[in-house]
Parts: C-alpha cells; sequence; structure tokens
C-alpha cells in the first residue's frame, strides 16, 4: 500500500519542474529576526524572513504601482516589507494576536511619534504599584501556573496603565513592547504544539527590566529607520482581520502577486500556541470565544471543524483520496488525522480557487511551505498544493527546494523512500 501511493506522489512530482535553490535555506524561517529593525520585535515562530520576500517582490512584482496580498499573515513580514519598499499590500490575518502584531509593525512612524512614545515610556518607568493591588485577571483556567503571583501582578499593573494612555497610535506600539515580554517572564516557553513548562532558573523574572529593555530596542529600530529616511517612500498596508478561506471574495480588488506561508500541515493549533499572549492581551475572553476562532481557521489542526464542505470535485477525489484511504488504515495517535489532512487540502483548494479570481491576469502565487510526515509516509504538501493549483486554474511553474529537513537516522530508516520528500519549498504559480 505504501508503495503505490509513493507511485502516486512520485507521478505528480514527474508534472511538476523541482529545483533545489540553496540561497533559500537560511530564509524560510525566522533565524535571521536579530538583523531586521521591527522584524525582530516580536519572535514569531512561523514567520519567514524579511531577505525572502525582498527576493520575492524583486523576482515577481516588478510593476510600479503593483500590489501585493498576503492571506494568512500573521506577524506582518510580507506587508512590512512591501511598505519598506514602497509598495502597496493587503493583509489577512483570522488570529487577532497576530493582526495586532502586524497592525503596529506597518504603521507609519514620525519624529513627533517617536517623541510622544519616549514620553509616555519615560512616564511608566515612574509608576510604583502597591503589592496589594487588585487588577482583572484573565479567564484562562492555567493562568496560576503561567505567571507567579507578583509577576502577574506587576504584568497587570503595567497592562492597566498602559491602556489609560489616550493616544491610540502610542497605547497600541507600548502594548506590543508589553506582549513581548510575557513569555520571558512566563513558568512556560513555546514549544512544538502549545506550551511547555520551563526550569524556573531559565525564566527572566524582572517584569520591569524586561519591558523597558524591549521599549528601548523597539525606539532603537524607529529612532534609526527615521534617521535612514525608510518612512519617506513608505506605503502603508492595508490590514484587515479576516479568515482567508471564507472571507476572500468580500476583498474586491485584484492583486499582482500573492506570496504566504499557510499553517503547515502539522496538527499545530496556532490558538494554542499563542495562548499566553492571546489571553492576556485580552484578544480572547471565554472558551466560547476561542472555539470560535478554531472553528473559522484553516483546518491544519484538530481542533477543527471536520463535518463539513466534503468537496465532490472529482480531480480533487482523485489527487486526495488515495492518501486519506491509506491513512485511514494506519495506528495513528489520533483518529482524525485522516480527516484533517482532507480538510486542510480542501481549505487550501478554496484559498488557491480565491486567489485566482483576485490575481491579475497572469499573477503570480508564491507559497512558501513544509511537508509532513505520518505513519512513516511524508506527504509532499508542495507537490499536492502544486496540482491542486491546476484545479483552481493555474499553472505550477516550479517547486523550488529551500532545504532538506533533517531527521536521526532512526527516523530517516523508518521513513525509507518517503525521506526524499522531507523539505520545506517556494511553489511557484501563474495564473493562466
Amino acid at each position: 500500500m505504501k508503495e503505490k501511493l509513493f507511485q502516486h506522489f512520485q507521478s505528480l512530482e514527474k508534472k511538476i519542474d523541482i529545483e533545489y535553490k540553496n540561497e533559500y535555506a537560511q530564509l524560510v524561517n525566522f533565524s535571521t529576526r536579530h538583523a531586521h529593525p521591527v522584524h525582530r520585535w516580536f519572535y514569531y515562530h512561523e514567520a519567514f524572513s524579511p531577505e525572502l520576500i525582498e527576493r520575492v517582490l524583486d523576482n515577481y512584482c516588478k510593476k510600479k504601482n503593483g500590489l501585493v496580498i498576503d492571506p494568512f499573515n500573521g506577524g506582518g513580514t510580507t506587508t512590512l516589507v512591501s511598505s519598506l519598499k514602497g509598495i502597496n499590500s493587503f493583509g489577512l490575518e483570522i488570529n487577532p494576536f497576530s493582526f495586532f502584531i502586524s497592525k503596529v509593525k506597518c504603521q507609519h512612524y514620525n519624529v513627533k511619534d517617536f517623541s510622544d512614545i519616549r514620553s509616555e515610556v519615560s512616564a511608566l518607568k515612574d509608576v510604583i504599584f502597591k503589592p496589594n493591588a487588585k487588577y482583572e485577571v484573565p479567564a484562562l483556567s492555567i493562568i496560576d501556573k503561567l505567571f507567579d503571583k507578583p509577576i502577574l501582578n506587576e504584568l497587570l499593573g503595567f497592562k492597566k496603565s498602559i491602556y489609560k494612555i489616550k493616544n491610540k497610535k502610542t497605547r497600541d506600539f507600548l502594548f506590543l513592547g508589553w506582549l513581548c515580554v510575557l513569555e520571558r517572564v512566563s513558568n512556560y516557553r513555546k514549544g512544538g504544539n502549545g506550551l511547555k513548562k520551563r526550569p524556573r532558573a531559565a525564566s527572566a523574572k524582572n517584569v520591569r527590566e524586561q519591558l523597558f529593555a524591549q521599549f528601548d530596542l523597539m525606539l532603537t529600530d524607529i529612532e534609526d529607520l527615521l534617521k535612514q529616511g525608510a518612512f519617506n517612500k513608505f506605503v502603508t498596508s492595508e490590514l484587515k482581520y479576516l479568515d482567508c478561506v471564507n472571507d476572500f471574495p468580500k476583498l474586491g480588488v485584484k492583486f499582482d502577486l500573492a506570496v504566504f506561508s499557510p499553517p503547515y500541515l502539522n496538527c499545530f493549533d496556532y490558538f494554542e500556541v499563542y495562548k499566553i499572549e492571546l489571553w492576556m492581551g485580552d484578544f480572547v475572553k471565554s472558551y466560547d470565544q476561542l472555539r470560535q476562532l478554531r472553528k473559522r481557521s484553516l483546518r491544519s489542526h484538530l481542533n477543527a471543524k471536520f463535518e463539513e464542505n466534503v468537496s465532490d470535485d472529482k480531480d480533487f477525489k482523485k489527487l486526495i483520496s488515495p492518501i486519506f484511504d491509506h491513512l485511514q488504515k494506519q495506528r495513528l495517535w489520533d483518529k482524525r488525522i485522516p480527516y484533517m489532512v482532507w480538510f486542510y487540502f480542501e481549505d487550501m483548494l478554496r484559498v488557491l480557487k480565491s486567489l485566482n479570481v483576485l490575481l491579475k491576469s497572469k499573477g503570480t502565487c508564491v507559497i512558501v511551505v513544509g511537508n509532513s510526515a505520518y505513519a512513516n509516509v511524508v506527504l509532499p504538501v508542495d507537490v499536492l498544493l502544486g496540482s491542486l493549483s491546476r484545479i483552481a486554474g493555474f499553472d505550477c511553474l516550479a517547486i523550488d527546494v529551500a532545504r532538506r529537513n533533517e531527521t536521526s537516522s532512526q527516523q530517516h530508516n523508518s521513513l525509507g523512500i518517503f525521506s526524499k520528500f522531507l523539505r520545506e519549498s517556494l511553489v511557484i504559480l501563474k495564473k493562466n
């Protein structure tokens, strides 16, 4: 059965031009973030390098008045790079915390903004909190585990002080700085599909020190960009808090280029990964609200809703059914995985079809994606998306393999012939 599935993948791959581009190897993740002002404000685990977007824009958006869209905008890498290059862009995001990050990072800042922010930072330094002060605590069930009580009280005290700032631009800037330090002073850190308890010695406990160091970093970046004249050609991005699977057709504009990295098919629930920021930042205030967000997100995780929108497209079924049938016969750690895989590709087909409508004639779409493995079978998501794109009305020009993912020798042996598909790639599409 595995051999038959491998042949299915091989036959699909032969129809696509596969190229290895080592120059992309370090650019498909956020490892170089420290070198990039503003981008480095928050370590957004799923982001790609700004340099990657610069290359994509240089290669595929050469029109003077080109328009770019990122339907999975995340922390705003695509829109911020576009803004700094003077290119108009749209960014869509369903995670309210991620949307807020991108909104603050993609702002145009001037000298007065810088001065106003610096003044409020100075004022915050003088704030002293009463040890027994009471604050509204988020309704997250594990909040007492995430933070020691004195740490939580100090964080909530600063939050209350920031909320009182009247100037919205300044308030949002400082609130983002506050959000950026939450994980550093928490007893837990992000790890895999959620949070992991950290050794107490590894947790940076001085809230005030961490917070004002973050403010200094952010202000330094704005000051440097002002000195460089970077905001002179800055074009403010159009950011929308939308579910790109369902809300795409409502945009009503035409784009030259779409570039994005959708959630990988790895079961990660990013509402779980960013639990600290979502609840502490008041982006989520109840578990019902959280459930509604999960239902609207791309179905790449097991907390999604799987009982709707079963595709009756014959070409789609021909492409995905062999995977679904194989996975259903395997002993998986969760029996919902075959359905998650099916609906992931169904949702991605809907996104691709919407993009095809919204892109101009001969418009380009660049998808950054990694492949995933289940039951010792690597699913070539890059090839499958390239194949799906034809159903949506695209030509798949190429798959540029950025890097092969390393595994242990034991895992490599268990994957066998499928190990060749362990990689991260750029899928290059052209509207036909």
